[in-house]
């Protein structure tokens, strides 16, 4: 029995959730306009602060990178479908609505260099938990109900996992709307 007691998959919305699913309270609170409409407000001024990528030299001093770097360039655009802005209204949508915002760091096959990072929905996301103490997440399986294929495992080091703090969970926030 570990952090998610004697469930070898936490699934969102099972018994050991919150009695309201995530989606349930996403629906909730998108059938309110004025819900869409803060949270629309909020993520558009955040994504207009600029962000600069830097890298910290040996007196740990930051070090700034040339728009053309590629680090830079992922800021800008974080992968092939969105722009900085639009990462960031998405990540701000998910994290108001389910609480955690998961984004899937994409690497090259060979040189496992991070090519490109994306928002992941998630109710899409199911959490493997794991009985080590020490690492309570195993990985997790992606599943696009929506594209009719079987569900893609992804390793824990490639899900940033950003959550609102949730007294209910370990691992995942809970929403505010």
């Amino acid at each position: 029995s570990g952090l998610f007691g004697n469930h070898p998959l936490l699934l969102l919305g099972d018994e050991s959730a919150p009695s309201m699913s995530e989606m349930e309270n996403a629906k909730l609170a998108l059938a309110s306009v004025w819900s869409y409409a803060c949270i629309r407000a909020i993520s558009t001024h955040a994504a207009d602060i600029p962000v600069r990528a830097s890298l910290l030299d040996e007196a740990n001093q930051p070090i700034a990178l040339k728009d053309s770097d590629p680090v830079q360039q992922l800021v800008y655009r974080p992968n092939a479908l969105e722009t900085w802005n639009e990462f960031v209204e998405s990540a701000f949508f998910y994290q108001d609505l389910w609480g955690h915002v998961p984004s899937h760091v994409i690497r090259d096959k060979t040189s496992k260099n991070v090519i490109s990072y994306k928002t992941v929905r998630p109710d899409y996301l199911i959490v493997e938990g794991s009985n080590d103490s020490s690492s309570p997440v195993k990985g997790y399986l992606f599943e696009d109900p929506l594209a009719g294929r079987a569900p893609v495992r992804i390793p824990v080091e490639d899900i940033i996992l950003v959550r609102h703090f949730s007294p209910l969970h370990g691992v995942l926030g809970l929403a505010p709307a």
